[in-house]
């Protein structure tokens, strides 16, 4: 879970990786996914202030297929 949520945070901020809202909404979703805490939803609070509804949908379809396929299909 902190790896993802990690992830997250290196797609939000560009470390290592091309900054992509959408992408760190995608590994926060999953992060949740295995349990809520106050940094995840903080977190996904000001992401959703950054990216518009459709941006959320995708992030949401793409985290679903990102778990489906076994993580190998998540960017």
């Amino acid at each position: 879970m902190d790896a993802q949520f990690n992830l997250g945070i290196m797609y939000y901020k560009g470390y290592g990786v091309n900054k992509n809202r959408v992408l760190a909404a995608v590994w926060s979703n999953i992060a949740a996914s295995h349990g809520f805490n106050k940094k995840h939803i903080k977190f996904f609070k000001i992401i959703s202030k950054e990216i518009d509804v459709e941006g959320l949908k995708m992030s949401h379809k793409l985290a679903i297929q990102c778990v489906k396929s076994n993580y190998k299909n998540c960017d």
